[in-house]
């Protein structure tokens, strides 16, 4: 009897327990890493948001603090330790740290759990959600996450000495999207030969404008709906250049949903973005071109994408004409009325924005909220109609009602 009890002592002790490797260190910040999907849990920073997960940096956001109790175990965020990874309201989010954010992991499995369910990876880009909890499914690769503190990278093969491509042309399951710039008011088109670069233009119904989101382990493809044969894909020969082409491993891409931006594994610090500089005059149209350019420092507003489920053009005009004729004169009167016509309004996940428009959320400290609701510090983030009420603004080095607040502040406003 009290060797029973003694087995079940070290079993529970196991589950609620900090990793052993963790254990004469366990004020050290980690991260919780998941191998199928190469990525690790991030938090925003903002009390209520939800938890979510983005390829594994340095980064403050990508790493977390583990506590202990009687009751099992709490991940607090580095950004704050105030506040945990925490179930509240049927949802994964981060919240004070209270009962909860208890937890309980087990080494061996490696399962997150909360009420006996396990945390799980939600990589369903159509899904606002990120993490769930779910059965604890051993054939679900999408609930094991290995805590280390070090930062974690994808185990390599290094016996394999030749490259090769291999071809994968996955199926689509799922409806077609429209991969939609806010800050452009376009969407990504499709070209329908090989080797020919995407470009971005005014949205419409044409499948050219249509993509499948095909997730599968590693990354994502988008196959494009006018030529399921074609992939968005990296060039052999430039990192930066995308193109259509075979859907390979050059066509495994990642949509990072926190910060909506599309990148490729060959190059994890360039985004796809518009060219703006470069351009091609097809049937008398200007068709900017797309590349895969830097982002690493900072995000520009052309390299933030929405996934969307339908055909984001917000309006269009048409215009009426009505004749009137008078007995008492032979003049007749043309009278031009404009008619505005709306369609309906695409669902648009509003997460990880700012603005009057986005519940009135403010940037983090020393960013600006652009003028289109989005957090960065470049010159469209914090110059002309920076929303000061939610960041910093600064255009120039000018402050004022038409700038906004001093970037530094120790400095006045003139």
């Amino acid at each position: 009897m009290i060797l029973g009890i003694f087995i079940i002592g070290i079993v529970l002790n196991k589950i609620i327990a900090l990793p052993q490797e963790l254990k004469s260190n366990n004020k050290a910040s980690v991260w919780i890493y998941n191998e199928y999907l190469n990525s690790c849990l991030y938090a925003s920073g903002y009390s209520d948001e939800p938890i979510t997960y983005d390829y594994c940096n340095n980064s403050i956001d990508n790493k977390w603090y583990i506590g202990e109790d009687d009751d099992g175990i709490y991940f607090m965020s580095a950004t704050d330790k105030e506040f945990c990874i925490s179930y509240v309201d049927d949802q994964i989010k981060l919240a004070k740290c209270d009962e909860n954010a208890i937890m309980k992991y087990d080494e061996v499995s490696k399962f997150i759990k909360s009420d006996n369910m396990c945390v799980s990876a939600i990589d369903d880009l159509s899904d606002e959600e990120f993490l769930r909890l779910t059965k604890c499914d051993r054939h679900n690769k999408k609930i094991f996450w290995e805590i280390s503190y070090k930062k974690p990278t994808k185990k390599i093969n290094t016996t394999t000495t030749t490259t090769t491509t291999t071809t994968i042309n996955p199926t689509p399951t799922s409806k077609p999207m429209w991969i939609y710039n806010e800050y452009t008011e376009k969407c990504l088109y499709a070209p329908d030969y090989e080797d020919e670069i995407p470009t971005y233009e005014k949205c419409d119904n044409t499948d050219n404008y249509q993509w499948y989101v095909v997730s599968t382990k590693g990354g994502t493809f988008f196959k494009s709906k006018s030529n399921l044969d074609l992939c968005l894909r990296v060039s052999n020969n430039d990192n930066s250049k995308i193109m259509m082409g075979e859907c390979d491993t050059n066509a495994i891409l990642r949509y990072r949903r926190n910060d909506g931006t599309i990148t490729s594994k060959l190059s994890e610090s360039l985004c796809l973005g518009n060219s703006i500089s470069s351009s091609i005059k097809v049937a008398a149209k200007i068709r900017n071109k797309v590349k895969l350019y830097d982002c690493d420092d900072e995000i520009n507003e052309d390299q933030i994408w929405m996934m969307l489920n339908s055909n984001p053009a917000k309006k269009f005009t048409t215009t009426t004409t009505t004749t009137t004729t008078t007995t008492s004169t032979t003049t007749t009167t043309t009278i031009n009325i404009t008619t505005t016509t709306k369609s309906p309004s695409p669902t648009i996940d509003t997460k990880y924005r700012c603005g009057k428009d986005f519940n009135n959320k403010s940037c983090s400290k020393g960013e600006c909220c652009s003028k289109y609701g989005y957090c960065g510090t470049s010159i469209d983030h914090c110059g002309t109609g920076c929303q000061a009420s939610y960041g910093r603004c600064n255009d120039g080095g000018r402050c004022g009602t038409d700038y906004g607040k001093c970037l530094n502040d120790k400095q006045c406003c003139s």
